[in-house]
């Protein structure tokens, strides 16, 4: 962590399970189908001149403790103008029908990606801002490999119904307060 927190990448996990307004944008109805679970929701900024904030290539997979990973799909939605100098993503094409490996130590688009298929984002050297959303979703038909999962998943159901022996919502904590309660 450098001297000064603002010039470091910062990602804020499943800011879903807080804020209403992220939790509902997960439900844009007919995105990708029925019994969808949403996870892993992040909000990442990389501030500018942060040459050093590179996240190399990689696959997202290998963190998924369950499966099959063909009912997965994760989403990159810039919210800032996008290009090589502020660290836009990468992609290796046709990786996503690799077996998952070991890792080495335009706003408003949207990249959907197979969780197999390697990606990374450059370091921002540019004056500008560079913020992205990040998504995951998962069929509710997907089997852990492992009798719990990470806390940090936060399945949350976001359209159709759970299935037995699949995937299950994570309960949403309680924020304390009501909307009403909030004053700007």
């Amino acid at each position: 962590m450098p001297e000064d927190p603002e010039r470091a990448l910062w990602k804020i996990m499943n800011a879903d399970r807080y804020d209403p307004v992220l939790r509902e944008a997960m439900r844009s109805p007919g995105l990708l189908g029925d019994d969808l679970l949403a996870f892993l929701f992040m909000l990442i900024y990389k501030p500018p001149q942060v040459p050093d904030s590179v996240h190399p290539f990689h696959q997202d997979g290998l963190y998924f403790q369950f499966e099959p990973h063909d009912l997965v799909v994760g989403a990159w939605l810039p919210l800032d103008p996008m290009n090589e100098e502020n660290g836009t993503l990468c992609v290796v094409p046709g990786t996503h029908r690799l077996p998952i490996t070991g890792h080495e130590v335009i706003p408003g688009d949207c990249v959907l990606f197979h969780p197999h298929l390697y990606h990374r984002t450059g370091g921002n050297l540019t004056d500008r801002h560079r913020r992205v959303l990040t998504i995951h979703f998962a069929s509710a038909r997907c089997r852990s490999l492992t009798p719990t999962q990470p806390d940090v998943y936060a399945f949350t159901l976001v359209r159709g119904s759970t299935h037995r022996g699949g995937l299950q919502p994570a309960v949403t904590p309680e924020l304390g307060f009501r909307s009403d309660d909030v004053r700007l």
